[in-house]
């Protein structure tokens, strides 16, 4: 008796619901760098800083990549045709947690961790994102966030980037939206804030 080609095996459900999702914040508009062109298409070694963003997350096999662009948004969708990401425009600009708060809605409804950064740190490494998300699942935490020490050694500071709990996310999220705290430009830390009161949350030094 023949035997047909050999089946592909299909990842298990548990698997593909283990890889994080990545939501890249790229709505600025380089007015940091004196320029009109969008901040995340400036480039350093070569790379757009959206594309060495890009690559790094690439790292983390993402169940899905959500780029939150701004309304100068053209040479953007330019760059990114063809790539295996999902684009959502963010027009007027209404803050980091908006732009957030818009993106978890076109995430599979499995994610259990949400990777969030601004799509302008050239120098993150694969490392530190694998890091920050590993150290999350472990100790099952409601949020993992980067710091790094001021210059003094002294102080450390959040780099803006984190890894949420999908469930922890969306609570902060909705608290931020809720009567007493609206903002119409509330920032994603301002999110993590209400997870540190509230939640567990850990603090990653980027090595």
């Amino acid at each position: 008796m023949k035997k047909g080609p050999p089946s592909k095996k299909r990842r298990p459900a548990a698997a593909r619901a283990a890889r994080p999702s990545v939501i890249l914040l790229a709505t600025g508009a380089g007015m940091n760098l004196r320029s009109s062109r969008p901040g995340v298409l400036h480039r350093v070694g070569g790379r757009t800083l959206l594309e060495a963003s890009l690559e790094t997350c690439a790292a983390l096999s993402p169940a899905r990549t959500v780029v939150v662009i701004g309304p100068a948004r053209r040479e953007i969708e330019d760059l990114l045709a063809g790539r295996p990401v999902t684009l959502l425009v963010q027009d007027p600009p209404a803050g980091t947690a908006d732009a957030a708060r818009r993106a978890i809605g076109v995430l599979p409804r499995s994610t259990s961790a949400v990777l969030v950064l601004r799509a302008d740190v050239p120098l993150l490494r694969a490392e530190t994102v694998r890091g920050l998300v590993r150290r999350q699942r472990e100790g099952r935490l409601d949020l993992t966030a980067l710091s790094y020490r001021a210059p003094d050694g002294n102080e450390s500071a959040r780099a803006g980037v984190y890894c949420f709990a999908m469930r922890a996310l969306e609570k902060a999220l909705g608290g931020l939206a809720g009567a007493a705290r609206r903002q119409s430009d509330a920032d994603l830390s301002a999110a993590a804030d209400l997870l540190e009161g509230e939640g567990r949350i850990e603090a990653v030094e980027a090595g």
